[in-house]
């Protein structure tokens, strides 16, 4: 990719102990939260939360026994202090039976898949747990993250870019009821609406990165008038893509 060398280049803000990716999505993360770290695996994110400032208590979530082994060792003195739970469950099934005595106030997915992460979300709304605020960085699919969060009452707050080696990632925030509720073209849905005015070579990585799905997805469409749509689509953002550069 032609972006690559200065992805690697790029120097994202780091909280101690975490790589620039989790440390994106800690900070995320508004100061002082009561935070539901869903699929917290190792813990290491629930860890920087808490050291940090960014969480006052976390409830630590996962549903793989041997990926919380790591994080009770790793949060063992956090649980100690009262700081934190550690929930064995999918999603916000993790948390303790009965009311929270503790109500989330922010959820992060990361690391998660977008249909993954919004099944979650879904499931969540329906147990009545519904965040403030909800940080992904989803392994993929963040148009999907966009479309399913707006559908469900969430609104964008904010969408950052981060470089972790030569590896891009987005950090998305929602937040209920606030923020972008509508997506008005195809930019907006495969770039986002508040990254479309961005310049820089993050940016330019990223514009890369869905020109080549969408061809790809284009290119092995069959039915003439679907493949007619993704076609449209690939051109907005490959126009966006050439005005960028003309920026740069």
């Amino acid at each position: 990719m032609e972006h690559r060398a200065a992805v690697a280049a790029a120097e994202p803000h780091v909280i101690g102990g975490l790589g620039p990716r989790l440390s994106a999505a800690a900070l995320a993360v508004p100061e002082g939260s009561v935070t539901g770290d869903i699929g917290a695996d190792h813990g290491h994110l629930s860890l920087g939360l808490l050291a940090s400032g960014r969480a006052s208590f976390v409830y630590a979530l996962d549903a793989s026994e041997p990926a919380l082994s790591g994080a009770r060792q790793v949060l063992a003195q956090e649980v100690l202090k009262g700081r934190a739970f550690i929930g064995l469950g999918d999603g916000f099934d993790g948390l303790p039976m009965g009311p929270c005595k503790r109500p989330i106030q922010c959820a992060v997915l990361a690391g998660t898949g977008s249909r993954t992460a919004l099944d979650i979300v879904r499931r969540g709304l329906c147990g009545g747990q519904r965040p403030a605020r909800i940080v992904f960085q989803a392994s993929a699919g963040e148009h999907d993250v966009r479309v399913g969060m707006l559908e469900m009452g969430y609104g964008i707050a904010a969408e950052e870019l981060v470089a972790e080696g030569r590896r891009l990632f987005m950090v998305q925030s929602f937040e209920d009821g606030r923020g972008v509720t509508q997506l008005t073209d195809s930019v907006d849905i495969y770039v986002g609406p508040l990254l479309r005015d961005r310049v820089g070579p993050l940016m330019n990585a990223w514009l890369d990165v869905q020109a080549s799905w969408l061809a790809e997805i284009e290119a092995r469409t069959k039915d003439r008038a679907e493949r007619a749509e993704w076609q449209s689509r690939l051109r907005s953002i490959e126009a966006l893509r050439a005005e960028k550069r003309t920026q740069d």
